[in-house]
Protein backbone atom coordinates (compact mmCIF):
# COMPACT_ATOMS: atom_id res chain seq x y z
CA UNK A 1 0.00 0.00 0.00
CA UNK A 2 1.18 3.51 -0.76
CA UNK A 3 -0.47 5.13 2.24
CA UNK A 4 1.26 5.09 5.62
CA UNK A 5 -0.41 2.84 8.17
CA UNK A 6 -1.23 4.28 11.60
CA UNK A 7 -2.29 2.11 14.56
CA UNK A 8 -3.62 4.06 17.54
CA UNK A 9 -4.03 2.80 21.09
CA UNK A 10 -3.25 3.45 24.75
CA UNK A 11 -1.33 0.18 25.32
CA UNK A 12 -2.05 0.02 29.07
CA UNK A 13 -0.16 -2.40 29.00
CA UNK A 14 0.73 -3.70 25.53
CA UNK A 15 -0.21 -7.39 25.25
CA UNK A 16 0.04 -10.20 22.73
CA UNK A 17 -3.00 -9.04 20.71
CA UNK A 18 -1.40 -5.59 20.23
CA UNK A 19 1.80 -7.20 18.96
CA UNK A 20 -0.09 -9.60 16.70
CA UNK A 21 -2.02 -6.67 15.21
CA UNK A 22 1.20 -4.69 14.63
CA UNK A 23 2.72 -7.74 12.93
CA UNK A 24 -0.31 -8.13 10.64
CA UNK A 25 -0.33 -4.42 9.78
CA UNK A 26 3.41 -4.52 9.05
CA UNK A 27 2.93 -7.54 6.76
CA UNK A 28 0.15 -5.70 4.93
CA UNK A 29 1.61 -2.17 4.75
CA UNK A 30 5.38 -2.59 5.10
CA UNK A 31 5.68 0.15 7.74
CA UNK A 32 3.54 1.00 10.76
CA UNK A 33 3.29 4.19 12.79
CA UNK A 34 2.10 3.19 16.26
CA UNK A 35 0.54 6.11 18.11
CA UNK A 36 0.58 5.82 21.89
CA UNK A 37 -2.26 8.12 22.83
CA UNK A 38 -2.44 8.89 26.51
CA UNK A 39 -3.80 11.28 29.02
CA UNK A 40 -1.34 13.20 31.11
CA UNK A 41 -2.74 11.89 34.40
CA UNK A 42 -2.37 8.37 35.74
CA UNK A 43 -5.67 6.63 36.43
CA UNK A 44 -7.10 3.13 36.82
CA UNK A 45 -7.43 2.77 33.03
CA UNK A 46 -4.13 4.58 32.30
CA UNK A 47 -1.69 3.32 34.94
CA UNK A 48 1.34 3.69 32.64
CA UNK A 49 2.99 6.85 31.42
CA UNK A 50 3.24 7.05 27.65
CA UNK A 51 7.04 6.75 27.96
CA UNK A 52 6.59 3.46 29.83
CA UNK A 53 4.13 2.14 27.24
CA UNK A 54 6.63 3.09 24.53
CA UNK A 55 9.45 1.25 26.32
CA UNK A 56 7.28 -1.87 26.70
CA UNK A 57 6.24 -1.75 23.05
CA UNK A 58 9.85 -1.39 21.90
CA UNK A 59 10.87 -4.46 23.95
CA UNK A 60 8.12 -6.61 22.44
CA UNK A 61 8.82 -5.36 18.93
CA UNK A 62 12.54 -6.09 19.31
CA UNK A 63 11.63 -9.69 20.21
CA UNK A 64 9.72 -9.85 16.92
CA UNK A 65 12.68 -8.50 14.97
CA UNK A 66 10.94 -5.19 14.26
CA UNK A 67 12.91 -2.01 14.81
CA UNK A 68 12.28 1.71 14.30
CA UNK A 69 12.70 1.38 10.52
CA UNK A 70 9.68 -0.95 10.36
CA UNK A 71 7.58 0.32 13.28
CA UNK A 72 7.75 3.96 14.36
CA UNK A 73 6.52 4.62 17.91
CA UNK A 74 4.94 8.05 18.46
CA UNK A 75 3.91 9.27 21.89
CA UNK A 76 1.05 11.74 21.79
CA UNK A 77 -0.35 13.39 24.86
CA UNK A 78 -3.73 14.96 24.64
CA UNK A 79 -3.47 18.71 25.11
CA UNK A 80 -5.02 20.08 28.30
CA UNK A 81 -7.26 22.29 26.22
CA UNK A 82 -8.51 21.38 22.83
CA UNK A 83 -11.15 22.76 20.53
CA UNK A 84 -12.17 19.55 18.77
CA UNK A 85 -13.84 16.40 20.01
CA UNK A 86 -11.24 14.69 22.26
CA UNK A 87 -11.57 11.53 20.21
CA UNK A 88 -10.39 13.33 17.05
CA UNK A 89 -7.19 14.94 18.37
CA UNK A 90 -4.92 11.95 17.55
CA UNK A 91 -6.22 11.75 13.98
CA UNK A 92 -5.67 15.50 13.50
CA UNK A 93 -2.16 15.34 14.97
CA UNK A 94 -1.21 12.38 12.75
CA UNK A 95 -2.54 14.25 9.70
CA UNK A 96 -0.30 17.21 10.60
CA UNK A 97 2.78 15.04 11.15
CA UNK A 98 2.41 12.92 8.02
CA UNK A 99 1.03 15.62 5.74
CA UNK A 100 -0.57 13.06 3.41
CA UNK A 101 -3.38 10.50 3.36
CA UNK A 102 -2.97 7.51 5.66
CA UNK A 103 -4.78 4.35 6.76
CA UNK A 104 -5.89 4.80 10.39
CA UNK A 105 -6.54 1.69 12.51
CA UNK A 106 -8.06 1.84 15.99
CA UNK A 107 -10.06 -0.37 18.30
CA UNK A 108 -11.50 2.58 20.23
CA UNK A 109 -15.22 2.71 19.44
CA UNK A 110 -15.51 6.37 20.51
CA UNK A 111 -12.76 7.33 18.07
CA UNK A 112 -14.40 5.30 15.29
CA UNK A 113 -17.74 7.06 15.89
CA UNK A 114 -16.13 10.51 16.06
CA UNK A 115 -14.27 9.92 12.78
CA UNK A 116 -17.25 8.44 10.92
CA UNK A 117 -17.18 9.73 7.36
CA UNK A 118 -13.42 10.28 7.24
CA UNK A 119 -11.68 8.22 4.56
CA UNK A 120 -9.46 5.29 5.45
CA UNK A 121 -10.64 4.64 9.02
CA UNK A 122 -10.36 0.94 9.81
CA UNK A 123 -11.97 -0.36 13.00
CA UNK A 124 -10.10 -3.15 14.74
CA UNK A 125 -12.11 -5.75 16.57
CA UNK A 126 -10.44 -7.70 19.33
CA UNK A 127 -8.69 -10.78 18.05
CA UNK A 128 -10.04 -14.05 19.38
CA UNK A 129 -7.56 -15.74 21.75
CA UNK A 130 -7.06 -18.58 19.24
CA UNK A 131 -5.73 -15.99 16.77
CA UNK A 132 -3.02 -14.82 19.18
CA UNK A 133 0.04 -17.05 19.52
CA UNK A 134 0.74 -17.89 23.16
CA UNK A 135 -2.37 -16.21 24.61
CA UNK A 136 -4.52 -18.70 26.46
CA UNK A 137 -7.53 -17.05 28.04
CA UNK A 138 -10.87 -18.74 28.57
CA UNK A 139 -14.12 -17.23 27.30
CA UNK A 140 -12.78 -13.67 27.07
CA UNK A 141 -11.21 -11.41 24.53
CA UNK A 142 -7.66 -10.40 25.31
CA UNK A 143 -7.55 -6.75 26.32
CA UNK A 144 -5.43 -4.46 28.46
CA UNK A 145 -8.44 -4.17 30.78
CA UNK A 146 -8.33 -7.94 31.32
CA UNK A 147 -4.56 -7.88 31.91
CA UNK A 148 -4.97 -5.11 34.52
CA UNK A 149 -7.82 -7.04 36.16
CA UNK A 150 -5.66 -10.16 36.47
CA UNK A 151 -2.72 -8.17 37.87
CA UNK A 152 -4.97 -6.48 40.45
CA UNK A 153 -6.53 -9.82 41.42
CA UNK A 154 -3.03 -11.29 41.83
CA UNK A 155 -3.80 -13.95 39.22
CA UNK A 156 -1.60 -15.25 36.41
CA UNK A 157 -1.17 -12.58 33.70
CA UNK A 158 2.37 -12.92 32.37
CA UNK A 159 1.41 -15.39 29.60
CA UNK A 160 -0.76 -12.70 27.97
CA UNK A 161 2.28 -10.52 27.24
CA UNK A 162 5.56 -11.24 25.48
CA UNK A 163 8.04 -12.44 28.12
CA UNK A 164 10.31 -9.38 27.74
CA UNK A 165 7.33 -7.07 28.32
CA UNK A 166 6.14 -8.99 31.40
CA UNK A 167 9.70 -8.97 32.79
CA UNK A 168 10.04 -5.21 32.23
CA UNK A 169 6.70 -4.56 33.99
CA UNK A 170 7.97 -6.49 37.02
CA UNK A 171 11.48 -4.95 36.98
CA UNK A 172 10.19 -1.37 36.74
CA UNK A 173 7.69 -1.78 39.60
CA UNK A 174 4.72 -1.31 37.29
CA UNK A 175 2.81 -4.24 38.80
CA UNK A 176 2.48 -2.26 42.02
CA UNK A 177 1.45 0.89 40.13
CA UNK A 178 -1.29 -1.02 38.32
CA UNK A 179 -2.53 -2.36 41.67
CA UNK A 180 -2.26 1.05 43.36
CA UNK A 181 -4.25 2.84 40.64
CA UNK A 182 -7.24 0.51 40.99
CA UNK A 183 -9.34 3.07 42.88
CA UNK A 184 -8.34 6.15 40.89
CA UNK A 185 -11.09 7.83 38.93
CA UNK A 186 -11.27 7.42 35.22
CA UNK A 187 -10.41 10.74 33.61
CA UNK A 188 -12.40 11.42 30.47
CA UNK A 189 -13.79 14.92 30.51
CA UNK A 190 -15.02 16.34 27.24
CA UNK A 191 -14.14 19.99 26.74
CA UNK A 192 -16.09 22.02 24.24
Amino acid sequence: MDKPCVYQGRFQPPHRAHFEMIKRLYEKHGKVYVVIASLSKISSVNPLKSSEAKLLLSKGLADMGLGPEQVVLWRMRRPKRYTVNPNVWVYNEVAKRLGRPFAFYTGNQSVIEALKGKPDIFPITNLAPREIPGAKIKNKKLSATEVRRLIRAKLRWEHLLPQSVANAIKRKGLVQRIVDTMGLKRIHKHHK
